[in-house]
């Protein structure tokens, strides 16, 4: 029997310090945000089996059986790591991008953000994900709208490194150009891919999340 429960405690407010916005992810229960799969520890996008019985891998993934290739759309794979999702509304005239930074590590150090760039499919699976440092541009649209896209991975180094001994809570800066007060934005942020399906389905992604 299963149980549904909210997994995102999601906050924004003005920056200390700067003209934008901090966002604040955070987890209600210490497993809410999971990377894909066990990693080899040549990079957080590797693929690791997970293939003891009744091993509690704290992963999207779960148990992958060593008879299944590891490539998505696998038996048990998940498609992608929890991915966190913020939409911004009202930006100002003015602010014609958004610099965001490309990762984001977790404040128990375990877990990273890597932003994802577009495109991505409505229900936001899909995409590229970024894995080096610095920030990065996010183009603010004509209705003064912008997405982010998130995905959780592992810290270096990348095996056995999962953050469900602690709450994690990531740490999102924005920061407008033309620096301009934020104060008329509205701010959403959502765990995704967003999925309506209500039951089991081999056609939707894994993992998914209710809107």
């Amino acid at each position: 029997m299963a149980s549904g429960a909210n997994a995102l405690n999601f906050t924004s407010g003005p920056l200390i310090g700067a003209v934008g916005l901090d966002l604040s992810f955070a987890e209600p229960f210490p497993n809410a945000f999971k990377k894909r799969i066990e990693n080899t520890t040549g990079g957080p996008l590797t693929l690791h089996y997970q293939d003891v019985p009744g091993a509690p891998y704290c992963t999207e993934s779960g148990f992958t059986p060593e008879f299944v290739s590891l490539t998505p759309s696998a038996i048990g794979l998940a498609d992608t790591g929890t991915r966190l999702f913020a939409r911004i509304q009202g930006i100002p005239p003015g602010a014609f991008v958004l610099i965001v930074p490309t990762e984001v590590t977790s404040s128990s150090g375990e877990l990273v953000a890597h932003r994802v760039l577009p495109p991505f499919a409505s229900n936001f699976a899909g995409g590229t994900v970024v894995t080096g440092a610095g920030d990065g541009l996010v183009v603010v649209g004509a209705a003064h709208t912008a997405e982010l896209l998130y995905e959780v991975t592992a810290a270096t180094p990348y095996l056995g490194k999962n953050g469900c001994g602690a709450l994690d809570t990531f740490k999102i800066g924005v920061v407008p150009f033309l620096p301009v007060p934020m104060s008329s934005a509205v701010v959403t942020g959502e765990l995704a891919p967003l999925d309506p399906t209500p039951g089991a389905s081999a056609t939707a992604p894994e993992p998914r999340f209710q809107p």
